[in-house]
């Protein structure tokens, strides 16, 4: 008889393309076994332009632990019904070097010394992240960066090392990732 049931390990694992039952580019499903899911719409702007984003919100027993948005219609010349970013948004969630939310610089750092920080101004984002994790972003605190006003920039990637946070700076959210042309 084959066990069907996944271990707590494999479900809040961290892993490319995917948590659990969640995967980039499959269909975002409506219900799932364990979890309750609503829709709602966020507003963003990037580069001085305002836009809404469907969001869907995967929540366990009362709380919210997932945030999913589809593919950008921008890309897909319409509304998508395919998961295009997973937010993490519980420190349930876990690589298999065990790095999840509020886990810090220095131990992703022991974790994954391969890693890369840099810092985007059009979305005014602060990533670390590792060649062995692709297309897995750890999101850090802005205000964990010590110079006062933020990076110099002169592209939309800036390259930072990490004694330019704060000791001690963690996680503050996870994204994982696919691009639409991969999927359509």
């Amino acid at each position: 008889m084959i066990n069907k049931t996944i271990s707590y390990e494999q479900k809040y694992l961290i892993k490319e393309g995917g948590v659990d039952i969640f995967s980039i580019g499959q269909i975002i499903p409506t219900q799932a076994n364990g979890y309750s899911i609503t829709q709602s719409t966020e507003t963003r702007m990037e580069e001085g332009v305002e836009f809404a984003v469907p969001i869907y919100t995967i929540s366990e027993e009362e709380r919210s632990i997932l945030k999913i948005e589809p593919f950008d219609e921008y890309y897909t010349g319409q509304g998508s019904d395919k998961i295009g970013n997973i937010y993490i948004l519980s420190d349930k969630f876990r690589t298999a070097e065990n790095i999840g939310l509020k886990s810090t610089i220095e131990e992703f750092m022991a974790a994954y010394p391969d890693l890369k920080i840099w810092y985007s101004y059009v979305s005014d984002i602060y990533v670390i992240e590792t060649p062995r994790l692709d297309k897995i972003q750890f999101l850090l605190d802005g205000n964990d960066f010590i110079k006062e006003g933020g990076p110099d920039f002169d592209n939309d990637m800036t390259i930072l090392q990490p004694s330019e946070f704060k000791k001690g700076s963690k996680i503050k959210a996870i994204r994982i990732f696919g691009y639409a042309e991969d999927y359509f």
